[in-house]
This record gives C-alpha cells, structure tokens and sequence, in this order.
C-alpha cells in the first residue's frame, strides 16, 4: 500500500500556465501596434521614402514626429539629394541654420512652380453673361457669379451649367455678394438684400438697412460685414435686421474685405494698408503695409496655410503669414518693421 501510495504521489503533475502568464498573453493580443510604437530609427527610415509634401505635414503631426524629421541622419538623408536644387546651397551657413521643415517647405514650393510651369493646363470656358462678370465666389461644389447685369447666377461645377438664378431689383446695382447653402446675401446701393434658395427675395428696409455708401461686402451666417467709403466696417445681424457694430478700420475708403476662419476682420484701402481687427473684442490685431499706394483691390485668406494674399491697384501680389501677425505692424513679406507703443 505504501509503495503504491509512493509511486503514486512520486509522479510529477503536468504544470500549465500560470494565471500571471495567460494575463500578459491576453494583454498582448488585446494591444494593437501602432506607428507611435515604433522604434524612430524605423520612423525615419518610412520617412525617408516620402516626398516634400508630404513630410513637411509629418513634422506637423507631433513634437515626436518633428524630432525625427530634425534628426541628423535624415538631414543628411535630404541633404544630399538637394544637392542640385537651386534654392538652397547645401554647404552655405544659411542652409544648416535653416530647420528642416522650412527647407523642405521651399523646396517643395519650388518643385510645384516648375510643375506648374512645365505641365499642361486644361481651361474650361463658357458664355455665363450678357456682359462682364465683375465677382465670383466658389463654395461647396458651386461657383456663383453676377455684377454686369441684373443677374446673380448659380453654376455646377461637374455640367457647368445653371442651375439657378436671381434677379436684382432695377432700382438698385449689385455691387458685392457671399452665399451659403440657403440664400444670397448681396449689397446692393446703400442696401442689403437676400435672395433665398426658394425664390423669395427681402431688402433690408431704411433706415436700418441704409448706410454709408459700401464697397464690398463678406457673409457669414448670422452676420454680414460691410466695407464703407468712410473707413469703416459695419456690421449687420441678417435675423433682426439691425446694424449690431461699426468698427473703425481705416482713414480711406475700404476697397475689400475676408474673413478668417476664427472671425477676424480683414479689409484692405485705397491708402494701400490692410488691417487686421478682432469684432468680440473690437480691437485692431495688426495692420499690414503694402509698398502700394494706389490702393489694395482683392483680398484672400487661405486657412489651411494662414497665408494672406492681396492683388493691389497697379498690379502686384503680395502675401502675409498670418501666424506671424499678432500686434504687428508688418510690410509685404518681410519681418517686423515696426512695434505698437507701450502706450
């Protein structure tokens, strides 16, 4: 009895895992790799296969991302195969203190010029109205256009053909318009007016709908801006009708006016500066200084990038950074020429 008892207890059991192993088994399968779990020598090697563009926005992505992209090995990676561009001279003081984001920026630039310039360009064109088509907006898939006739028209973009227009009242010229997904908001003399997707049309009646003479005109749901001869913006609220601020912007008239995409206001002169104001608090931000002085025609604001572009009177095109902006007084593209007072 006893050797069948010693036999018995004398054979090992078979072990399975321990519950802390299974644990750390089941902690692996539930955990996915990612990128972010990647050693960033295997990051700049995937780097190192992507174009300009492409890594430039990388290095937007993260600090993490940003320091692989600064790294010396893929700086030297880049650095060699720029060495045949005709920006940057590789071995010059100004190309090492440069990062190499904004390196890869200028280049990447470049290669778009020339691709631009070497390609070939498909133009699509056709008769939209009787006479000049003074001011068009593009949104959402549509382009709309007008100032010529008594027309304001909607195109498609895909058939190129109207799908859509409205008449402006013949006491009045259409001097500006904007446009969202329901109606058209347009200044028309000293009025405003809305044309609305359904057919129906109102003019803000006087006096409320009356004020200096504008010269063009932004809308952004609930509120239009208004550019003034006076100098001034006023702007409307489109739901009581009522002028809800006047904001003083220049000494001359306003010629033209954006809007950002955190609602600052940006209108350009015939004094040939653009300024810069904030309507929640009715402060100027910045006011930027063309060498024009015969006057700034056409504004535009592109988001994605903060740049700030202008078309003046005789011709010329100039562009801001807005990023670089905030209360400065800042002339074309160049850094900063002037501080506001301590006073």
């Amino acid at each position: 009895m006893s050797k069948r008892q010693r036999s018995f207890t004398a054979a090992p059991a078979k072990k399975g895992p321990s519950p802390a192993t299974v644990g750390q088994i089941n902690k692996g399968r539930e955990t996915p790799t990612t990128v972010l779990s990647l050693d960033s020598d295997i990051v700049g090697i995937i780097f190192a296969f992507l174009d300009m563009f492409d890594l430039v926005r990388c290095s937007l992505v993260c600090k993490h991302w940003n320091a692989i992209v600064e790294s010396r090995s893929l700086r030297e990676f880049y650095e060699r195969k720029m060495k045949n561009s005709s920006i940057f001279d590789a071995g010059s003081s100004e190309f090492t203190k440069m990062p190499l984001r904004a390196i890869l920026r200028e280049v990447a630039l470049e290669q778009h010029k020339l691709a631009l310039q070497c390609g070939g360009f498909y133009v699509d064109q056709w008769k939209g109205h009787s006479t000049r088509v003074a001011q068009c907006r593009m949104k959402m898939g549509m382009l709309v256009t007008g100032v010529g006739d008594k027309v304001i028209r909607f195109w498609s973009l895909d058939s190129y053909k109207c799908i859509e227009e409205h008449s402006v009242p013949d006491m009045f010229s259409l001097i500006d318009f904007d446009f969202d997904d329901s109606k058209i908001v347009g200044l028309i003399g000293s009025h405003l007016c809305i044309w609305r997707r359904n057919g129906k049309r109102s003019i803000f009646p006087s006096p409320e709908g009356k004020f200096v003479k504008g010269s063009c005109m932004r809308y952004f749901d609930p509120e239009a801006v208004v550019g003034c001869d006076d100098g001034a913006i006023r702007v409307f609220d489109m739901y009581s009708r009522r002028c809800s601020q006047i904001i003083r912007m220049h000494y001359a008239p306003i010629t033209c006016v954006c809007l950002s995409e955190n609602q600052l206001i940006v209108s350009g002169s015939t004094s040939g500066n653009i300024t810069i104001s904030d309507p929640s608090s009715v402060q100027q931000v910045a006011t930027l200084r063309s060498s024009d002085a015969r006057g700034i025609r056409t504004l535009c604001f592109n988001p994605s990038s903060q740049l700030l572009f202008a078309g003046s009177a005789v011709g010329f095109t100039y562009c801001w950074d807005l990023r670089y902006a905030s209360n400065r007084v800042i002339k074309d593209k160049e850094t900063v020429v002037e501080q506001p007072s301590e006073s």
